[in-house]
């Protein structure tokens, strides 16, 4: 959830839900860090799909129902 700069997923996600609302159901959160109960949190309390890295590339062509959820 962690990406360049000092923003993270959980603050991108805050903002499309702030900004685009319309486009928050198609935020998918990529991460590598899923075994850090801090990212586990995070994700559950913004409810977005996400995926564990590593993944195979073909799995962003699949329905979301291959990814995690967290709602």
């Amino acid at each position: 959830m962690r990406t360049p700069g000092g923003v993270d997923g959980a603050q991108v996600h805050a903002w499309i839900s702030a900004h685009r609302p319309d486009l928050v159901d198609r935020v998918v959160i990529i991460t590598g860090d899923y075994a850090n109960e801090e990212t586990v949190t995070t994700l559950r309390k913004i409810g977005a799909l996400y995926l564990e890295k590593p993944f195979r590339v073909q799995t962003l062509s699949m329905p979301s129902k291959n990814y995690g959820e967290s709602r």
